[in-house]
């Protein structure tokens, strides 16, 4: 084949090269553009991410009732137009700021009060404009949209999350023992189905936060009494195990959660869990490769504490993105105060 021995022996070496990449793990797959999941595209592989800075906002420390002070921080989501809704169980109010992350103390601005009293927030895309979601009470759910037109809910147990799916039907995560079931209401409120399984014959424990990845494809449900995230994939009208990421019993270990929380994914489907008694947040990347999200190993951050990075019982999660940065927000919940980090991901490339 190769009349040129040293051509022979330099084409030698390239494919021992290429082998070893493939055979590569962690940070080593080989850079190939793959199908990422549910996308119907090709999508570059997450290799890696990185905190590039970070800084808290919010009394740390103080039971503050005033502006600009937090009680019990415990839900978070950034609206279409990128402000940040907090709710704050303490005060019982849900709180909209602006945020500009170009400088070092965030410059975080208190807007107004969206509502009183409040225990979760979400925003989700109807197809033509937005729905802003709120929860109310422990029993009822408000639900507007764009043009302020409101639904309201009669939810059973004690919601705790709310997501619309692309067909404007609403799932509710809930943190009653007795109400451990995923609630799917259309958009006049009336309940359409429940989900109590994440496999067959294998109930939910207490599915607390649910959230969508940008496709719609992939439902990710924290499981606070079975020390679990579930991952759903949609099949048909039905939703089937896709994978489970915790250990089914409270565990620190890297693989593993000790009351998981919220549950954040951004458009690299890079996904981000608050484990509540670890004080950690643990950050996961989908492997095209494997088919499966994997902890980012050095994206395992947080311990107890109150300096920069520690946190106290984080309970919630927001992603915001924009062509420029990408910011991770965490509720530093017995911590009075807001965490911010923003991250920059590594791509594998051909």
């Amino acid at each position: 084949m190769f009349k040129n021995r040293k051509l022979f022996i330099i084409y030698t070496f390239l494919l021992m090269i290429l082998l070893q990449a493939c055979a590569a793990s962690g940070n080593g797959e080989l850079g190939l553009f793959t199908t990422g999941p549910g996308s119907g595209s090709e999508l570059p592989m997450v290799q890696n991410i990185a905190l590039s800075h970070k800084f808290n906002i919010g009394v740390a420390g103080v039971e503050g009732g005033g502006i600009g002070e937090f009680f019990v921080p415990g839900a978070l989501a950034f609206s279409p137009t990128g402000s940040l809704v907090v709710v704050d169980f303490g005060n019982k109010r849900a709180e909209r700021w602006s945020l500009n992350f170009e400088t070092s103390s965030g410059n975080f601005q208190f807007l107004d009060v969206l509502a009183q009293p409040v225990t979760g927030v979400g925003f989700a895309s109807d197809g033509t404009g937005y729905y802003s979601t709120w929860i109310i009470g422990a029993d009822e759910i408000i639900i507007r949209n764009t043009n302020g037109v409101a639904t309201n809910f009669s939810v059973a147990g004690d919601p705790q999350s709310i997501v619309v799916d692309a067909d404007g039907l609403v799932y509710i995560g809930n943190a009653a023992t007795a109400f451990s079931y995923i609630q799917i209401f259309n958009a006049a409120g009336v309940v359409q189905s429940t989900i109590s399984e994440y496999a067959p014959g294998e109930e939910f424990g207490k599915p607390r936060f649910v959230k969508f990845d940008s496709t719609g494809q992939y439902m990710f449900v924290s499981d606070s009494v079975d020390h679990n995230v579930y991952i759903l994939k949609k099949s048909g009208e039905d939703w089937e195990l896709f994978q489970t990421l915790g250990l089914s019993v409270a565990s620190d270990a890297i693989n593993g959660f000790d009351v998981p929380a919220d549950i954040a994914i951004d458009s690299n489907n890079i996904l981000f869990v608050a484990d509540q008694n670890n004080d950690r947040v643990l950050a996961y990347r989908f492997n095209n490769r494997l088919q499966r999200w994997e902890v980012i190993g050095s994206h395992v951050f947080g311990s107890r504490g109150t300096d920069d990075g520690e946190f106290d019982t984080p309970l919630s999660v927001a992603v915001y993105q924009d062509d420029v940065r990408n910011v991770l927000v965490v509720a530093d919940t017995l911590n009075k105060r807001l965490s911010v980090f923003t991250y920059t991901v590594s791509m594998a490339v051909e």
